[in-house]
């Protein structure tokens, strides 16, 4: 029988963006939307999340209470250095 556990949820889209690719091609908006979905996968990974899936410009992921010790799990890994640079801008 399963049971109730907290857990931390990440839903997040690129705001604009159903606007932003009607003015721009695939050639533009792909390095963009690809650098968007790495950071928001290593957000989720670096605390020991689980992506759920990519759709679209939306990501869902989610990651499981740490105090839960009915959860079992193999060591975290590591933090992965996080990026400061800027996101590709669309001109």
């Amino acid at each position: 029988m399963g049971h109730l556990s907290p857990v931390s949820v990440l839903f997040a889209d690129a705001r604009g963006f159903t606007s932003l690719i009607h003015g721009y091609g695939p050639e533009e908006i792909t390095p963009f939307i690809d650098e968007f979905f790495k950071r928001c996968y290593n957000i989720v990974i670096n605390h020991d999340g689980i992506m759920d899936h990519f759709r679209g410009d939306a990501i869902l992921g989610f990651s499981m209470c740490p105090s839960d010790t009915r959860i079992t799990s193999p060591a975290p890994s590591p933090p992965r250095r996080r990026s400061n640079r800027p996101c590709p801008r669309l001109t």
